[in-house]
Protein backbone atom coordinates (compact mmCIF):
# COMPACT_ATOMS: atom_id res chain seq x y z
CA UNK A 1 0.00 0.00 0.00
CA UNK A 2 2.85 2.40 0.84
CA UNK A 3 4.46 1.76 -2.56
CA UNK A 4 1.18 2.46 -4.38
CA UNK A 5 0.65 5.60 -2.33
CA UNK A 6 4.14 6.86 -3.11
CA UNK A 7 3.67 6.14 -6.83
CA UNK A 8 0.36 8.00 -6.97
CA UNK A 9 1.82 10.96 -5.12
CA UNK A 10 4.70 11.17 -7.59
CA UNK A 11 2.28 10.92 -10.50
CA UNK A 12 0.09 13.57 -8.92
CA UNK A 13 2.99 16.00 -8.72
CA UNK A 14 3.04 16.03 -12.51
CA UNK A 15 -0.72 16.16 -12.95
CA UNK A 16 -3.25 17.86 -10.64
CA UNK A 17 -5.99 15.71 -12.18
CA UNK A 18 -4.21 12.50 -11.21
CA UNK A 19 -3.49 13.83 -7.71
CA UNK A 20 -7.17 14.53 -7.20
CA UNK A 21 -8.08 10.96 -8.10
CA UNK A 22 -5.24 9.47 -6.08
CA UNK A 23 -6.12 11.43 -2.95
CA UNK A 24 -9.52 9.74 -2.85
CA UNK A 25 -7.80 6.38 -3.17
CA UNK A 26 -5.35 7.10 -0.36
CA UNK A 27 -8.00 8.34 2.05
CA UNK A 28 -10.56 5.63 1.45
CA UNK A 29 -8.25 2.63 1.64
CA UNK A 30 -10.52 0.86 -0.86
CA UNK A 31 -7.87 -0.65 -3.12
CA UNK A 32 -10.07 -2.12 -5.82
CA UNK A 33 -12.75 0.49 -6.41
CA UNK A 34 -10.51 3.54 -6.06
CA UNK A 35 -7.58 2.13 -7.99
CA UNK A 36 -9.95 1.50 -10.90
CA UNK A 37 -10.64 5.22 -11.06
CA UNK A 38 -6.99 6.18 -10.59
CA UNK A 39 -5.69 3.69 -13.11
CA UNK A 40 -8.01 5.05 -15.78
CA UNK A 41 -6.16 8.35 -15.45
CA UNK A 42 -2.70 6.87 -15.08
CA UNK A 43 -2.91 4.29 -17.83
CA UNK A 44 -5.98 5.25 -19.86
CA UNK A 45 -7.84 2.07 -18.85
CA UNK A 46 -9.27 0.44 -15.75
CA UNK A 47 -8.12 -3.00 -16.97
CA UNK A 48 -4.75 -2.95 -15.24
CA UNK A 49 -6.26 -2.18 -11.86
CA UNK A 50 -8.90 -4.87 -12.22
CA UNK A 51 -6.45 -7.58 -13.28
CA UNK A 52 -3.98 -6.86 -10.51
CA UNK A 53 -6.25 -6.48 -7.52
CA UNK A 54 -9.50 -8.36 -8.02
CA UNK A 55 -9.76 -12.09 -7.24
CA UNK A 56 -9.09 -14.52 -10.11
CA UNK A 57 -12.66 -15.84 -10.24
CA UNK A 58 -14.01 -12.28 -10.45
CA UNK A 59 -11.57 -11.47 -13.21
CA UNK A 60 -12.81 -14.40 -15.29
CA UNK A 61 -16.41 -13.45 -14.64
CA UNK A 62 -15.80 -9.91 -15.85
CA UNK A 63 -14.07 -11.22 -18.98
CA UNK A 64 -17.02 -13.44 -19.94
CA UNK A 65 -20.05 -12.96 -17.66
CA UNK A 66 -22.12 -15.67 -19.34
CA UNK A 67 -19.66 -18.44 -18.40
CA UNK A 68 -18.98 -19.16 -14.74
CA UNK A 69 -15.46 -19.85 -13.56
CA UNK A 70 -16.37 -23.43 -12.63
CA UNK A 71 -17.90 -24.09 -16.06
CA UNK A 72 -14.92 -22.66 -17.90
CA UNK A 73 -12.37 -24.62 -15.87
CA UNK A 74 -14.33 -27.88 -15.96
CA UNK A 75 -15.09 -27.93 -19.69
CA UNK A 76 -14.49 -31.50 -20.85
CA UNK A 77 -12.97 -30.31 -24.12
CA UNK A 78 -10.09 -28.57 -22.31
CA UNK A 79 -6.71 -30.16 -22.94
CA UNK A 80 -5.12 -28.18 -20.11
CA UNK A 81 -5.88 -25.31 -17.79
CA UNK A 82 -3.19 -22.77 -17.00
CA UNK A 83 -3.92 -19.38 -15.44
CA UNK A 84 -0.39 -18.69 -14.27
CA UNK A 85 0.28 -15.40 -16.06
CA UNK A 86 -1.55 -12.23 -17.07
CA UNK A 87 -1.39 -13.16 -20.76
CA UNK A 88 -3.83 -16.08 -20.56
CA UNK A 89 -6.40 -16.50 -23.31
CA UNK A 90 -9.28 -14.02 -22.89
CA UNK A 91 -7.81 -13.18 -19.46
CA UNK A 92 -9.28 -16.44 -18.16
CA UNK A 93 -6.92 -19.33 -18.76
CA UNK A 94 -5.28 -21.31 -21.55
CA UNK A 95 -7.08 -24.55 -22.32
CA UNK A 96 -5.57 -25.87 -25.58
CA UNK A 97 -2.02 -24.57 -25.62
CA UNK A 98 -0.48 -21.69 -23.71
CA UNK A 99 -0.12 -18.31 -25.40
CA UNK A 100 3.49 -18.66 -24.25
CA UNK A 101 3.86 -21.94 -26.13
CA UNK A 102 3.35 -24.24 -23.14
CA UNK A 103 1.90 -27.61 -24.17
CA UNK A 104 -0.73 -29.59 -22.24
CA UNK A 105 1.98 -32.13 -21.46
CA UNK A 106 4.28 -29.53 -19.90
CA UNK A 107 1.36 -28.02 -18.03
CA UNK A 108 0.52 -31.40 -16.45
CA UNK A 109 4.13 -31.96 -15.42
CA UNK A 110 4.33 -28.51 -13.85
CA UNK A 111 1.06 -29.07 -11.98
CA UNK A 112 2.45 -32.33 -10.61
CA UNK A 113 5.71 -30.73 -9.52
CA UNK A 114 3.92 -27.91 -7.70
CA UNK A 115 1.66 -30.45 -6.02
CA UNK A 116 4.65 -32.56 -4.97
CA UNK A 117 6.52 -29.55 -3.59
CA UNK A 118 3.49 -28.81 -1.42
CA UNK A 119 4.02 -32.18 0.24
CA UNK A 120 7.75 -31.57 0.66
CA UNK A 121 7.08 -28.13 2.09
CA UNK A 122 4.68 -29.58 4.63
CA UNK A 123 7.33 -32.04 5.80
CA UNK A 124 9.98 -29.31 5.94
CA UNK A 125 7.70 -27.15 8.08
CA UNK A 126 6.96 -30.10 10.37
CA UNK A 127 10.67 -30.81 10.75
CA UNK A 128 11.38 -27.25 11.83
CA UNK A 129 8.38 -26.99 14.12
CA UNK A 130 8.63 -30.34 15.89
CA UNK A 131 12.33 -31.22 16.06
CA UNK A 132 14.06 -27.99 15.06
CA UNK A 133 15.60 -29.49 11.94
CA UNK A 134 16.15 -27.69 8.65
CA UNK A 135 18.06 -28.66 5.53
CA UNK A 136 19.54 -25.91 3.29
CA UNK A 137 19.72 -28.36 0.39
CA UNK A 138 15.98 -28.89 0.53
CA UNK A 139 15.34 -25.16 0.85
CA UNK A 140 17.40 -24.59 -2.29
CA UNK A 141 15.63 -27.39 -4.14
CA UNK A 142 12.19 -25.95 -3.39
CA UNK A 143 13.22 -22.59 -4.87
CA UNK A 144 14.72 -24.29 -7.92
CA UNK A 145 11.73 -26.55 -8.50
CA UNK A 146 9.17 -23.77 -8.20
CA UNK A 147 11.20 -21.50 -10.48
CA UNK A 148 11.16 -24.20 -13.15
CA UNK A 149 7.36 -23.91 -13.37
CA UNK A 150 7.27 -20.20 -14.18
CA UNK A 151 6.13 -19.06 -17.61
CA UNK A 152 8.84 -19.38 -20.28
CA UNK A 153 11.45 -20.63 -17.79
CA UNK A 154 11.57 -24.36 -18.47
CA UNK A 155 9.46 -26.08 -21.11
CA UNK A 156 11.82 -29.06 -21.38
CA UNK A 157 9.52 -31.95 -20.51
CA UNK A 158 12.42 -34.35 -19.99
CA UNK A 159 13.70 -32.36 -17.00
CA UNK A 160 10.56 -32.64 -14.89
CA UNK A 161 10.96 -36.33 -14.00
CA UNK A 162 14.35 -35.37 -12.55
CA UNK A 163 12.74 -32.75 -10.32
CA UNK A 164 9.94 -35.11 -9.31
CA UNK A 165 12.28 -37.96 -8.39
CA UNK A 166 14.47 -35.53 -6.44
CA UNK A 167 11.43 -34.14 -4.63
CA UNK A 168 10.42 -37.66 -3.62
CA UNK A 169 13.94 -38.37 -2.36
CA UNK A 170 14.02 -35.22 -0.25
CA UNK A 171 10.62 -35.98 1.24
CA UNK A 172 11.56 -39.53 2.19
CA UNK A 173 14.79 -38.28 3.75
CA UNK A 174 12.89 -35.71 5.82
CA UNK A 175 10.46 -38.36 7.02
CA UNK A 176 13.34 -40.54 8.19
CA UNK A 177 15.11 -37.63 9.87
CA UNK A 178 12.03 -36.59 11.82
CA UNK A 179 11.49 -40.16 12.99
CA UNK A 180 15.17 -40.47 13.95
CA UNK A 181 14.91 -37.31 16.06
CA UNK A 182 11.78 -38.55 17.81
CA UNK A 183 9.33 -36.39 15.93
CA UNK A 184 5.67 -37.29 15.37
CA UNK A 185 4.16 -39.03 12.37
CA UNK A 186 2.80 -36.54 9.87
CA UNK A 187 0.07 -37.18 7.34
CA UNK A 188 -1.14 -33.69 6.53
CA UNK A 189 -4.64 -32.32 6.69
CA UNK A 190 -6.92 -35.12 5.46
CA UNK A 191 -9.77 -32.70 4.75
CA UNK A 192 -7.52 -30.39 2.74
CA UNK A 193 -6.47 -33.23 0.45
CA UNK A 194 -9.78 -35.07 0.33
CA UNK A 195 -10.37 -34.42 -3.39
CA UNK A 196 -6.89 -35.02 -4.84
CA UNK A 197 -3.96 -37.34 -4.02
CA UNK A 198 -2.39 -36.28 -0.71
CA UNK A 199 1.17 -35.08 -1.48
CA UNK A 200 2.08 -35.27 2.22
CA UNK A 201 1.19 -38.93 2.61
CA UNK A 202 1.85 -40.41 -0.81
CA UNK A 203 4.76 -42.16 -2.48
CA UNK A 204 4.90 -40.68 -5.94
CA UNK A 205 7.18 -43.45 -7.19
CA UNK A 206 4.65 -46.08 -6.19
CA UNK A 207 1.97 -44.01 -7.92
CA UNK A 208 3.85 -44.41 -11.22
CA UNK A 209 4.83 -48.03 -10.49
CA UNK A 210 8.47 -46.99 -10.01
CA UNK A 211 8.67 -46.07 -13.69
CA UNK A 212 9.80 -42.45 -13.70
CA UNK A 213 9.04 -41.73 -17.35
CA UNK A 214 7.54 -38.54 -18.71
CA UNK A 215 4.30 -40.23 -19.81
CA UNK A 216 3.56 -41.70 -16.39
CA UNK A 217 4.15 -38.41 -14.65
CA UNK A 218 2.00 -36.59 -17.21
CA UNK A 219 -0.91 -38.93 -16.49
CA UNK A 220 -0.52 -38.38 -12.77
CA UNK A 221 -0.29 -34.62 -13.30
CA UNK A 222 -3.78 -34.52 -14.81
CA UNK A 223 -5.14 -35.67 -11.44
CA UNK A 224 -3.82 -32.74 -9.42
CA UNK A 225 -4.21 -29.62 -11.55
CA UNK A 226 -6.68 -26.76 -11.12
CA UNK A 227 -9.16 -28.28 -13.58
CA UNK A 228 -9.25 -31.61 -11.79
CA UNK A 229 -9.78 -29.98 -8.39
CA UNK A 230 -12.76 -28.05 -9.72
CA UNK A 231 -14.27 -31.13 -11.37
CA UNK A 232 -14.06 -33.08 -8.13
CA UNK A 233 -15.44 -30.14 -6.17
CA UNK A 234 -18.55 -30.06 -8.36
Amino acid sequence: MALIANFLKRAGAASPRILSASSGFLKSGNCVSELKASSSLLFGSTRLGVLQLTPIAARFKSAQPEASFDEYVSNESNKMFCMQCEQTTSARGCTTVGVCGKTPETSALQDLLVHSVKGLGSWAYTARRTVGYSDPEIDHFVNQAMFSTLTNVNFDEARFPEYLVACHGHQERLKAKIAEMGGPAHRGDAELWSTVPNPVDWNIMEAVNNDACVTNFMDLGTQVGVAQRFKVKK
